[in-house]
């Protein structure tokens, strides 16, 4: 399939890394470390905000108001009970997603994590990059979150293939607006202007590419091994690696 764009938007878990890394590795390594993070860092500017954010996603006004009125210990474990359940049911909050990004930077310090990447995924992204194309990251994790793991995968430090990185601050990503606020952000950065459908997202879930069709943008659903399976009858282009793709500049370029 041919895809004439100047920019590609991807997704991490389950297009350009398998899901299991980060349901049977990643996120049980926050469960482990969490309460020994949360001792360590009580006191500390960057769990002070991590809180804060944890408190308004909960529908709090401030952390005062969400703590409970005990001991430092006590709130500890209510905001590790508060998390745990968070992860649970899988929730893509800013809070808790920051949360895990700070736990996991010592993961990947470490070398406790290594992040695997599908072998098509750094051939492809360096000739993309090499056409003169912008490679972009969105992901429900933080954008500090998503910079450890390009910055430890299996194939090295790929940092240096991705222009931007997306959370969700800009907005949930079967949003329709989270979209339009990709492109009105890459366009206050670019030289030249980039259209909706000159922006090509890449994502194992048919309703984030719903909603990035909504706002214009071209959509090609990942079919990796151990994704979720999806419904037969969708509208996207599959993607089963990415050297099944052909991108190349618009003809105007």
């Amino acid at each position: 399939m041919n895809f004439q764009v100047r920019a590609v938007l991807l997704d991490i878990e389950g297009t350009v890394a398998p899901v299991d890394f980060v349901h049977k590795k990643m996120f049980p390594y926050v469960l482990n470390a969490l309460d020994l993070f949360l001792q360590e860092a009580w006191e500390t500017d960057e769990l002070g905000e991590v809180l804060a954010l944890l408190a308004a996603d909960a529908g709090n006004s401030s952390v005062v108001e969400w703590l409970p009125t005990s001991s430092e210990s006590q709130q500890q474990t209510f905001v590790a009970h508060h998390v745990r359940e968070l992860m649970a049911t899988d929730q893509k909050l800013t809070g808790l997603k920051q949360l895990q990004g700070h736990i996991w930077k010592d993961g990947f310090d470490n070398g406790q994590l290594q992040a695997p990447l599908y072998p098509d995924v750094v051939p492809a992204l360096t000739a993309w990059k090499n056409l003169g194309l912008e490679l972009h990251i969105y992901s429900s994790g933080s954008v500090a979150a998503q910079k450890l793991f390009f910055g430890h995968t299996t194939e090295g430090d790929c940092l240096h293939l991705l222009s931007n990185h997306y959370d969700t601050k800009v907005g949930g990503k079967k949003e329709v607006a989270s979209y339009q606020a990709i492109l009105t952000d890459l366009n206050r950065q670019s030289n030249q202007p980039i259209r909706p459908e000159d922006l090509l997202f890449l994502s194992d879930i048919p309703e984030e590419l719903a909603a990035a069709q909504g706002a214009g943008l071209q959509a090609g659903l990942a079919l990796r091994p151990g994704n979720t399976p999806v419904e037969q009858d969708h509208p996207f282009y599959e993607v089963s690696t990415f050297d099944t793709l052909t991108l190349s500049l618009p003809s105007s370029s």
